[in-house]
C-alpha cells in the first residue's frame, strides 16, 4: 500500500520531468532549423550517385555545411553559413578514382544578437 501511495504522489512530477524535454527539444529544432538563431552548427552530408558518370561506380558528392554567429558587439552578430562541396568519381580509364573540390559558397547575414529572425519572418 505505500508503495503505491509513493508512485502516485511522484506521478505528477514523473509527467512534468518527461514534458520537459519534448519541449526543450521542440524548441531546439525550431533553432535548428532557422539559421539565424545564433546556434553553431557544423553538418556532413554524403551523396552517392550510383551509375554516374559512366556506370564504372558510384560517383560520390561530400558537403560540409557550417552555419557559425560571429558577435560583433554586444547588439549585432554576422551569421555565416558556409558550405564547402568534394566531389570523386570513377577517372575516364576506369582503373582508379579521381576527386577534387567542387564550388564553395559563403553566405553572411548581419542580426541583431538574441533574436533570430525578425518576428513573423518565415525562414526557408
Amino acid at each position: 500500500m505505500r508503495a503505491h501511495f509513493l508512485i502516485l504522489a511522484c506521478l505528477p512530477a514523473m509527467i512534468a520531468a518527461n514534458a520537459q524535454p519534448s519541449d526543450v527539444l521542440e524548441d531546439l529544432a525550431k533553432q535548428r532549423a532557422n539559421p539565424l538563431s545564433g546556434i553553431r552548427q557544423v553538418t556532413l552530408s554524403e551523396q552517392p550517385n550510383v551509375g554516374l558518370p559512366a556506370g564504372d561506380g558510384p560517383q560520390n558528392l561530400t558537403q560540409l555545411l557550417v552555419t557559425w554567429p560571429i558577435p560583433l558587439g554586444p547588439r549585432w552578430n554576422v551569421v555565416t553559413y558556409t558550405i564547402v562541396s568534394g566531389i570523386s568519381q570513377p577517372d575516364a580509364a576506369g582503373d582508379g578514382r579521381v576527386g577534387g573540390l567542387g564550388d564553395t559558397m559563403l553566405t553572411a547575414a548581419v542580426t541583431p544578437s538574441g533574436t533570430g529572425a525578425p518576428s513573423g519572418a518565415s525562414v526557408r
